[in-house]
């Protein structure tokens, strides 16, 4: 991220800038005893003093700047996990309604096969009435005959006895 870099520059602009407080610390343990150089060196002293601190709260500011964005990361990662999640489940959802729309169709397939099935038999059976009724006079006619013949017979046995 862009703010890790400006902490990773500050951290190293601090880090040459403590190196200058000590050198100029030395420098100034070593020259004690010069008047003109105590003067001068408590105003750098003052001055790196200042910039160091300055670094400081700015890299604080930008550590709170990460510590938000981080938060805003963490919060985008888990609605993504959430929208992931429930991509997942409208698509098993659709997986599921299409094996229970097939099933449908399947269904619908037999009952239609059934009904016709059903309709050949009401045929058939409509037919098989008709021959049973037709069978019915028939065997009527039959004994009808069969009656009508006996009663021949009766009569041409009375004529070949008679």
């Amino acid at each position: 991220m862009d703010y890790e870099k400006k902490i990773q520059n500050l951290l190293s602009e601090n880090e040459f800038l403590q190196e200058q407080l000590e050198e100029l610390n030395e420098t100034l343990a070593k020259m004690e005893h010069t008047p003109v150089l105590p003067i001068a060196v408590p105003e750098s002293e003052a001055f790196l003093r200042s910039k160091v601190e300055m670094n400081l709260i700015e890299i604080e500011h930008l550590n709170e700047k990460i510590r938000v964005a981080n938060k805003k990361a963490i919060a985008i990662e888990l609605m993504n996990e959430t929208l992931e999640n429930d991509l997942l489940n409208s698509m098993k959802g659709r997986k599921q309604d299409k094996i229970v729309l097939n099933e449908l169709i399947s269904n619908q397939t037999n009952v239609d096969i059934l009904n016709e099935e059903l309709n050949e038999t009401t045929t058939l059976f409509k037919r098989v009435k008709a021959l049973k009724s037709e069978l019915a006079e028939a065997m009527s006619e039959i004994d009808f005959l069969k009656m009508e013949i006996r009663y021949l017979r009766e009569e041409l046995d009375k004529f070949i006895h008679k």
